[in-house]
């Protein structure tokens, strides 16, 4: 899969987000328009109440994802700029960089950007792709 096209990868992360964060919760995962590099290639969105406001939309995390060879640290300059420029009131929001087959989360939180967890792969380390994912589902940053 080298060679592959970049929506070969974008088509199985957008599939688990989607399994795990559904819209019957109040999720919304968009995939933005291949070839854009001035927006993020995934994002998260879950709509809240202020209490006393309307619904919004939340970023609840932002996606970068790249095909096969890409390097890792371009990838999360990236995202950290695409974090630290999110809609949220307090800036604060999950990431996830995903390079081929392999996925690494991060957070960013009152302008610290981590990683959190280990440098997973999709297929040999499916359950813990997934126990990342429940786990940023199950602990949601504060975004206001």
């Amino acid at each position: 899969m080298p060679n592959s096209h970049e929506h070969v990868y974008r088509r199985p992360i957008g599939g688990i987000l989607r399994f795990i964060l559904p819209a019957s919760e109040g999720h919304d995962v968009v995939q933005e328009p291949q070839g854009d590099d001035t927006r993020t290639d995934l994002c998260t969105f879950k709509v809240l109440r202020k209490p006393g406001v309307t619904f919004d939309q939340y970023e609840s995390m932002i996606t970068e994802s790249k095909k096969d060879g890409e390097r890792w640290g371009s990838r999360e300059d990236h995202l950290l700029l695409h974090l630290s420029g999110n809609g949220n009131g307090n800036k604060n929001c999950y990431g996830m960089v995903q390079i081929g087959l392999e996925v690494q989360y991060y957070k960013y939180e009152l302008g610290d950007f981590s990683k959190i967890g280990g440098r997973m792969h999709l297929v040999t380390h499916a359950d813990d792709v997934v126990a990342w994912s429940r786990y940023i589902k199950d602990n949601p940053m504060p975004v206001v």
